[in-house]
């Protein structure tokens, strides 16, 4: 997952503009805690500590996260893009992106 919040402010952030020395992270689906997990060969990311006990623990190729990630870095550029997330919880959904295109709401999975 690329997304998680900061357990000393509740902010969201991503793993990508993230460092180790913030944490500790939780999901922000089930509220235990994740790691951030970084290196050269991969997108930074988190992962859960006990991954058997939240549904969006699933695992996620490196393929995945990096396209995600592209597609968010792409569309931030965009001029008509507006309110863009990373795992953003619609209702019972969480789509990799989202955002307002032209006013229109879209959702990346």
């Amino acid at each position: 997952m690329l997304c998680a919040r900061r357990k000393s402010d509740g902010q969201t952030v991503t793993a990508y503009f993230e460092s180790k020395a913030n944490g500790p992270f939780v999901c922000p689906d089930c509220r235990d805690e994740v790691i951030l997990k970084t290196g050269r060969r991969t997108v930074n990311h988190f992962a859960h500590v006990n991954p058997l006990a939240c549904r969006y623990a699933e695992n996620e190729s490196e393929e995945h996260r990096r396209c995600k990630m592209e597609i968010f870095q792409a569309l931030q550029k965009e001029p008509g893009v507006r309110n863009i997330a990373l795992e953003r919880p619609l209702g019972s959904n969480r789509p990799d992106v989202s955002a307002y295109i032209n006013g229109v709401p879209v959702a990346i999975e």
